[in-house]
């Protein structure tokens, strides 16, 4: 596979990540505005939340949002995977159930795991602002702990998180709602995060979908190759040869299916922009 192929791969992914951004971020300000709620009741109890659970305790809401946010991810996964599999077969085949039952698993997994990190940062976050508060002399009043919450949400004088319209996010660099500019927690629920969890699952589709073709036209092997970038985190891999249904090995030990691949932990999962290629014979 040529760099320009390994670009045009990187460009089908972005452009699918581009239309679900926005859809994720729906969902992560739904999330952000059923936190704030509950911190605000916190705020007028002047007192610590116990957990990320005492946060959403009993919150029927975050079930629906967890299945909402589950289905984006599965849906456009689904597509990503299905155009994979069929350009690399070259011919329209059938997606084997293995791997859609995979995605479905795989997008509930993940769409629970990103809400719970986001819920436990908040969390932490909420806390803060309340046990600053009380340790002033004289202590924050409920007023006052109640607006810097708010700010940690909206910025300084901001508006609610669902007065964002779409015209409004910047999907590369933006921030939408929670811009506290103290402790970075604006990120969490920003259009830069939402495109950062598209572009990773989009493309972790466009993997699978890529391995289920290999399968169908009998490669035998499959070869990683690497973005070539300075800040390139993979291409000592680049080259890197394994029999179909083998693991690859990272450069700390830990190993991955594919890039990008459920199995593969976090810190290589995301922002990776390799790609892999068949191989017909023995090696």
């Amino acid at each position: 596979m040529t760099t320009a192929e390994v670009k045009r791969t990187q460009a089908r992914v972005e452009k699918r990540a581009n239309a679900m951004t926005p859809q994720v971020l729906a969902m992560l300000q739904r999330h952000a505005q059923l936190i704030e709620k509950r911190a605000l009741a916190a705020a007028k109890r002047k007192r610590k939340l116990r957990s990320p659970k005492d946060l959403l305790r009993k919150a029927d809401t975050l079930d629906k949002i967890e299945r909402d946010l589950a289905k984006i991810i599965e849906v456009y996964g689904l597509r990503q995977l299905e155009d994979s599999m069929r350009r690399t077969a070259k011919t329209k085949v059938d997606v084997p159930e293995r791997y859609t039952v995979q995605l479905a698993k795989q997008s509930i997994f993940t769409a629970r795991r990103l809400l719970a990190r986001t819920t436990k940062e908040m969390t932490r976050s909420v806390n803060q602002v309340i046990v600053d508060g009380l340790a002033e002399d004289p202590p924050a009043t409920e007023g006052m702990i109640a607006k810097r919450i708010r700010e940690q949400f909206h910025g300084r004088g901001g508006g609610r998180v669902a007065d964002v319209k779409e015209a409004d996010m910047t999907v590369t660099t933006g921030r939408t709602a929670m811009l506290s500019t103290d402790n970075g927690a604006a990120w969490w629920v920003s259009s830069e995060r939402a495109r950062t969890i598209a572009v990773t699952e989009v493309g972790e589709a466009e993997e699978a979908g890529k391995v289920a073709g290999y399968e169908a036209v009998g490669a035998s092997h499959m070869k990683w190759r690497s973005r070539q970038w300075p800040q390139g985190r993979h291409q000592s891999m680049d080259g890197q040869t394994v029999a179909i249904g083998k693991k690859f090995k990272y450069p700390d030990g830990s190993t991955g299916s594919y890039p990008r691949s459920p199995d593969s932990p976090v810190g290589h999962r995301v922002n990776c922009h390799c790609t892999t290629v068949p191989v017909f014979k023995d090696v």
